[in-house]
């Protein structure tokens, strides 16, 4: 489960950020279709469930001028107390237990210097919660806290809308969307203290790790996730990949590049420029666009599919083709994708790229809901996946390449989903 979060804190009471907040939401939808909204009522906090059409196409149903907010694709992970008092959004689901000892050791009925003291110590040592998730904690006190566990690899941004607002999201362009400016990534072990009066920061600024995927699919491509802009990062990996296609005679000998929509473009593009061939426009989207990775069910992947991938006729036809996708999964969205061209557009060859290494094993941190069952890399041979998908050939971009390209970045990524070889696995 990919999850988004946000926070806009107006300091002026009077302000009403509720416009601001629907925008914010349709920005993160690249991380699902569904939301849960907090808002600050002064002395309590009300928290509604919708779908982001939902929410933008009425509005909210309080003016506030202050809003945490989380896009779901499945479950939404929040808690709010009984009382009111305090509501928490986190990156991906936990333990209820851990939900409620947070709580405890934050309390929202005491004063700001209190509250302070507790983070600067929180900082060296975290309840569980904190060191483990990412997230963003409402009081009825009118305080925000955002934070990134040192261990979680779930990215967040800070940024602000002039000296009128504070904004937190999971990335730099929903902040950007609402007209605001990025100011700095939250990195792992740093926490965001947020009232009328102050925006603080806690804990040092570290490197720490952010999951690959985040990197290569889930994030926009108009972002920076902690100082990598990730459209010249995914060009990049391109553009190496070209270098590969080239040595290998496959660079020479394909006529069209394509990219599977829309998350693949930038990889796309990258090997066009390199290898100096065309980059064709086949598929256009209907409607709202889905993320097909980000469905449970078969049913749900294969619409999600259909309705961004209607091919335009005559592009391809007779024609050797270069299909680019960022990564693979159940393989479902390529071999759907491959069986069109050959069956409807009429291609002579198809040869597939992927821009990252075989996905091999379960996320242990439970960002991804990928089964083994799922993973085509863990239960096929790229011999036998090529004759599955029906494609002439399959290319992965080499590890030390892709690690090459990472360094250049200064990316430190978990790679604990891709290659069953390195140490860091769960």
């Amino acid at each position: 489960m990919v999850s988004g979060l946000l926070s806009i804190y107006a300091f002026d009471e009077y302000w009403d950020v509720s416009s601001f907040a629907r925008y914010g939401l349709l920005a993160l939808k690249n991380r699902g279709d569904n939301a849960v909204i907090c808002y600050s009522l002064k002395t309590s906090i009300e928290c509604i469930e919708a779908s982001i059409d939902e929410l933008v196409g009425k509005g909210l149903e309080h003016s506030s001028n202050i809003v945490i907010a989380g896009v779901y694709n499945d479950r939404a992970s929040y808690y709010i107390d009984e009382a009111g008092r305090v509501a928490i959004l986190l990156d991906r689901e936990s333990n209820t237990n851990l939900v409620r000892d947070l709580v405890e050791y934050i309390d929202s009925n005491t004063g700001i210097n209190d509250i302070m003291r507790t983070l600067s110590n929180s900082v060296i040592n975290p309840p569980v919660l904190m060191k483990k998730h990412t997230g963003i904690m409402l009081l009825s006190n009118s305080i925000v806290v955002a934070w990134r566990g040192p261990e979680s690899l779930s990215p967040l941004a800070l940024g602000g809308y002039g000296f009128d607002m504070a904004i937190v999201a999971s990335e730099t362009a929903p902040i950007e969307v609402v007209g605001g400016n990025p100011r700095a990534g939250i990195l792992p072990g740093q926490l965001v203290l947020l009232n009328k009066y102050v925006v603080k920061v806690f804990g040092a600024r570290t490197t720490g790790r952010v999951c690959l995927l985040e990197l290569l699919y889930t994030a926009r491509p108009d972002s920076v996730i902690d100082g990598i802009p990730i459209y010249m990062f995914r060009k990049k990996l391109g553009e190496k990949l070209a270098e590969k296609l080239i040595k290998e005679g496959i660079g020479t000998s394909i006529d069209v590049v394509i990219g599977v929509p829309e998350t693949a473009l930038p990889y796309a593009l990258g090997i066009s420029q390199r290898l100096g061939k065309p980059l064709e426009l086949l598929f256009v989207s209907t409607g709202v666009k889905a993320r097909s990775m980000l469905k449970n069910s078969l049913m749900e992947r294969a619409i999600a599919i259909h309705l961004k991938m209607n091919p335009v006729k005559g592009v391809v036809e007779g024609k050797r083709v270069l299909l680019v996708d960022d990564s693979v999964v159940s393989g479902s969205t390529l071999k759907t994708v491959i069986q069109g061209l050959r069956q409807r557009l009429g291609v002579e060859e198809v040869h597939v790229v992927i821009a990252s290494p075989p996905i091999r094993l379960q996320c242990p941190y439970s960002l991804f809901y990928f089964t083994m069952n799922d993973l085509i890399s863990a239960n096929m041979e790229s011999g036998d996946m090529v004759k599955y998908l029906d494609a002439d050939s399959i290319t992965w971009i080499p590890i030390d390449v892709f690690e090459e390209v990472m360094k250049s970045f200064g990316v430190n990524p978990c790679f604990s989903c891709f290659i069953d070889s390195r140490g860091d696995h769960a």
